[in-house]
């Protein structure tokens, strides 16, 4: 199965990048590098902190977007895959 995430909420928390987002897929490690079907979004997973809620599936995560030009709400509402 392919590693999925979809990003539902980014927020800039003194310059460090934090999407609030699903997880769908076996196994996710700090370092992987995860990218738009479009191919022009990218970001790596640099940390994963706790569930928003209990009874919710989303989770906050740190990032590092790759992208020298973008918006964070470009980055919003979209799916992204694991690429090796």
């Amino acid at each position: 199965m392919t590693n999925k995430i979809e990003v539902l909420e980014v927020f800039n928390l003194s310059n460090k990048i934090i999407f609030v987002v699903k997880f769908e897929g076996d196994k996710y490690l700090i370092n992987d590098k995860y990218q738009n079907f479009e191919n022009n979004l990218a970001f790596i997973l640099k940390g994963v902190g706790m569930e928003n809620n209990p009874n919710s599936e989303s989770k906050s995560i740190l990032v590092e977007i790759l992208n020298e030009n973008y918006s964070l709400e470009d980055f919003k509402d979209k799916i992204f895959i694991k690429k090796d």
